[in-house]
């Protein structure tokens, strides 16, 4: 019906429209708590986290923050001008982005070209782009998982954590958010995508830290610290959400009995410096023994001391990039006698990798002389190399192969191996000082360490094969002077 020219609505049609606005455009009517503002208004240039328990609006808050920034009509925060915005939004699972993420987005994001009410930072009246075509159906790619806004004005692309780092290359991105902890290759992959931005690295994190990334809580954490104009994060407890029933909140974290977890999911406060350092290692990691064969890629891991037992570990990796520690070695004496014991261990196989703590390139006396002890190892075993010692990135991947997850786990410890069980499960890190306050970074007890550490250098040196091609072994490795 129309009156003089102009169309006029019936109550019934105004309703309606409201609760489509309500359903359908739910940045217009945003109106961030507190802790999310302080995240929406972060001034660190790289690196912006949102940390909290559950139910604490984190994903909320970085489906906003992707909005604003791609739309570039962010209140809070520079935008991006002069170019297309090239956002990409990463999270756990194929699961989590239909069932979580692209639901916030659908609820939140106008379909339509409309003016907002506010301006943006720069000052001028923030109006949206809309949706390519003015409806998710015309402006969602379901193949490549890419929504499309209006004119050409921004890009958000969606991928998931179990899907290869090669997924991740070969296109430029402006922004980048983490909804709940990447793997670190993936992150690694994606810093790399922000080297052709014009406005350089802008990364978000919206996460609940239960998973014990230490090169992630040295990465939020001290580089908040170190570089509070490059990195931020908020630590938002999920009481001060004011849109959830603080009673249900208080009756899940009463069914968990983790005090550390307990305390993440309630207050997003990290549990990395908390209890056992490889929680997720048990039962499902030990395997009977039987001897790993002959194409297997095999390599002897040593953690040496000059005056006490060496540590030393015998791994195999299978065509899939499994790892098995089918042997595990204490030997005493001198070097040349360790070196004696470790070569009547190998037997028939063919060892295509020799690694070494990078601590034994301290002098120690030997031989009645101070030298270097891998020097010392190298004339009896001249292959050996040094092993990469972050521990915070190393830890980091020892639990992501130990995990028992959909695929099962990817290392194993043999029965014949009991040591290395035992340490591994036993490994602990350090408590909160007696002050009650935080280390400067996350350590671990120097005690029955000896086979984790050993663990954790052949995981970082990588993987054999990728199942690109036959796997066939390596060959011997010389080493670095």
């Amino acid at each position: 019906m129309t009156v003089g020219g102009q169309p006029q609505y019936t109550l019934a049609q105004i309703k309606a429209e409201k609760i489509r606005q309500l359903q359908e455009e739910g940045l217009r009517f945003y109106e961030p708590y507190p802790r999310q503002k302080e995240f929406h208004a972060m001034k660190a240039r790289e690196k912006r986290g949102f940390l909290s328990g559950n139910r604490g609006g984190k994903s909320y808050a970085g489906v906003m923050e992707d909005i604003l920034v791609t739309g570039k009509v962010h209140p809070w925060r520079p935008n991006k001008l002069g170019i297309t915005v090239q956002t990409r939004v990463c999270c756990v699972s194929f699961g989590a982005i239909f069932d979580i993420l692209i639901p916030l987005f659908k609820a939140a994001i106008p379909r339509k070209r409309c003016q907002l009410d506010w301006n943006t930072y720069e000052g001028k009246p923030a109006t949206f782009p809309g949706l390519k075509g003015g409806s998710w159906d015309s402006a969602f790619d379901k193949e490549r998982l890419t929504l499309y806004l209006g004119d050409d004005e921004g890009i958000i692309d969606f991928k998931s954590y179990t899907q290869d780092r090669e997924v991740y290359q070969g296109v430029t991105r402006d922004f980048t958010h983490f909804d709940e902890e990447p793997p670190l290759p993936i992150y690694e992959e994606s810093l790399a995508r922000h080297a052709s931005s014009k406005y350089g690295v802008d990364m978000a994190f919206t996460l609940t830290m239960i998973n014990y990334s230490q090169w992630l809580y040295e990465a939020l954490f001290h580089g908040a610290i170190n570089t509070p104009d490059k990195v931020g994060y908020v630590m938002a407890d999920s009481r001060e959400n004011p849109y959830v029933n603080e009673a249900a909140i208080e009756s899940m974290a009463e069914s968990i009995t983790d005090e550390a977890i307990r305390e993440a999911r309630l207050t997003g406060r990290p549990t990395v410096l908390s209890g056992r350092v490889h929680k997720d290692y048990g039962d499902h990691n030990v395997i009977d023994y039987f001897a790993p064969p002959r194409g297997w890629h095999q390599s002897v891991i040593i953690d040496p001391h000059p005056e006490k037992a060496s540590g030393v570990i015998f791994v195999a990796e299978d065509e899939w990039g499994k790892l098995y520690v089918w042997q595990e070695l204490f030997p005493k004496g001198d070097v040349e006698h360790q070196c004696k014991q470790i070569k009547n261990a190998i037997g028939n196989y063919d060892i295509d990798l020799w690694l070494m703590d990078p601590s034994a390139r301290q002098k120690a006396t030997t031989r009645g002389k101070p030298e270097r002890l891998i020097d010392e190892f190298r004339v009896y075993l001249p292959y050996i190399i040094e092993a990469n010692n972050n521990r915070a990135v190393g830890i980091d991947r020892v639990n992501r192969m130990v995990k028992d997850s959909a695929q099962g786990p990817k290392l194993f410890v043999m029965k014949s191996c009991p040591i290395t069980d035992f340490q591994m499960r036993n490994l602990m890190w350090k408590p909160p000082l007696k002050t009650g306050e935080v280390r400067d970074k996350p350590e671990v007890y120097k005690r029955d360490d000896e086979t984790p550490d050993c663990v954790r250098y052949r995981v970082m040196y990588g993987r054999a094969s990728r199942g690109e091609h036959e796997f066939v072994g390596w060959e011997t490795r010389g080493y670095a002077s």
